[in-house]
C-alpha cells in the first residue's frame, strides 16, 4: 500500500520533478503500478490517471473519515 495522489501539494511536487507528470503517471512510468499495489486515498486524479489505475489493475483504498478531517476531498476513482 502507498499513499497516492493524496494532496494537491503531492501532485505539484511530482509534476515539478518529473516533467509535468501526475503521481499516477510517474508510478506507471517506473513500473510501480501492479495488481499487488493498493493506492491509499487517490483523491487528486483525472480520467487519464483512473484509466492507468484500471489498466494496471491497481486497488484503491478510500478513507473517507481521514479525507473529511483533512479537507482534502473525495476520491473519484
Amino acid at each position: 500500500m502507498i499513499h497516492l495522489a493524496e494532496s494537491e501539494r503531492e501532485n505539484q511536487v511530482i509534476a515539478e520533478r518529473s516533467g509535468g507528470k501526475s503521481p499516477v503517471e510517474y508510478m506507471a512510468d517506473i513500473g510501480a503500478l501492479t495488481p499487488n499495489l493498493v493506492g491509499a486515498h487517490v483523491i487528486n486524479v483525472d480520467d487519464q490517471d483512473i484509466a492507468l489505475l484500471k489498466k494496471h489493475d491497481v486497488g484503491v483504498a478510500h478513507n473517507m473519515s481521514a479525507n473529511i478531517k483533512s479537507a482534502k476531498g473525495v476520491s473519484p476513482a
